[in-house]
C-alpha cells in the first residue's frame, strides 16, 4: 500500500511539474500564433489548395499526414487479426428511441461527412474530418443493427482499407519521376498539386472512415449489423 500510494504520489508531483513548465513556456511566449504561419502563408499559392491547414497536412509535410493514415491501418489489421472469442454474448433488441432518433440523422449526417471533405481544400475540414464524421454515422449505423452501405464485399474493404496510403504512395511514386523533368524530388508540380490532393483526400477519408467502423466492430462478423444478421438467421 505505501509503495502504490508513493507512486501515484510521485506520478502526481511529475504531472504537476509537467504542467508548470508547459505554462510558464505559454505565457513567455510573446504571441500564440504558429511560428511558421508566414511561411505558410508565402508559399500557399504553390500548394494547390486555399486553406492553410490542408496545404501543411496534405502538401508541406504531406509524409507525416500518410503515416497517420498508416498507423490507423496497421491498428485495423491488429484488431481483426486477433483470434474471435467464442463466448456467446446475448443480444438485445435495438433500443427503439435510439432507433427513431439516429435513424432519422444518419442522412444527414453521411451528407455531413462529405460536405467537410469537399470544405477541406478552401476551409476547416479535410479527409480527418470528414473521415471521423462518416466514420462516427457508420458506428450509429451498427448501434441501431444496420449495415454499413458499401461494406458487405471483401473486395470493397480490402479497397477501403488501403485506398488512404495507395493514392498517397502513387502521388509520391509521380512526383519522385517527375524529379527527372526537373521537378523537386517527392513534390508535386505545383500545376497538379491541387488534382493529387483531392484524389488523396477522397481516398484518405474512406480509409480513415471504414478503419474506425472496422475498429469499433472488432470483426467482419459484427461489420454486417445485428437486423441483417437476425434476417439471415431468420
Amino acid at each position: 500500500m505505501k509503495t502504490r500510494r508513493a507512486f501515484e504520489t510521485g506520478v502526481a508531483l511529475a504531472s504537476l511539474g509537467l504542467g508548470a513548465l508547459v505554462a510558464l513556456g505559454a505565457m513567455r511566449r510573446r504571441s500564440l500564433g504558429p511560428a511558421a504561419g508566414h511561411l505558410v502563408r508565402d508559399r500557399l499559392e504553390e500548394s494547390g489548395v486555399s486553406s492553410l491547414v490542408t496545404a501543411v497536412l496534405l502538401n508541406f509535410r504531406a509524409y507525416d499526414t500518410m503515416l497517420e493514415v498508416v498507423v490507423l491501418v496497421v491498428a485495423f489489421w491488429g484488431a481483426w487479426s486477433l483470434r474471435p472469442m467464442h463466448t456467446r454474448v446475448p443480444e438485445r433488441e435495438t433500443d427503439p428511441i435510439l432507433l427513431r432518433t439516429v435513424g432519422g440523422m444518419l442522412p444527414v449526417l453521411w451528407l455531413l461527412g462529405i460536405y467537410l471533405l469537399w470544405a477541406g481544400t478552401s476551409r476547416p475540414g479535410g479527409e480527418f474530418a470528414s473521415g471521423a464524421v462518416l466514420g462516427a454515422t457508420g458506428v450509429l449505423t451498427l448501434l441501431i443493427g444496420e449495415r454499413v452501405p458499401g461494406t458487405g464485399r471483401r473486395v470493397v474493404r480490402k479497397v477501403l482499407v488501403v485506398a488512404g496510403v495507395v493514392v498517397f504512395m502513387i502521388a509520391g511514386v509521380v512526383g519522385a519521376l517527375g524529379a527527372i523533368e526537373g521537378h523537386e524530388l517527392w513534390s508535386y508540380p505545383a500545376e497538379e498539386a491541387g488534382r493529387w490532393i483531392v484524389a488523396i483526400e477522397v481516398a484518405g477519408a474512406a480509409t480513415i472512415a471504414f478503419v474506425l467502423i472496422g475498429l469499433f466492430a472488432g470483426g467482419r462478423e459484427r461489420l454486417h449489423g445485428a437486423a441483417s444478421v437476425r434476417s439471415e438467421e431468420g
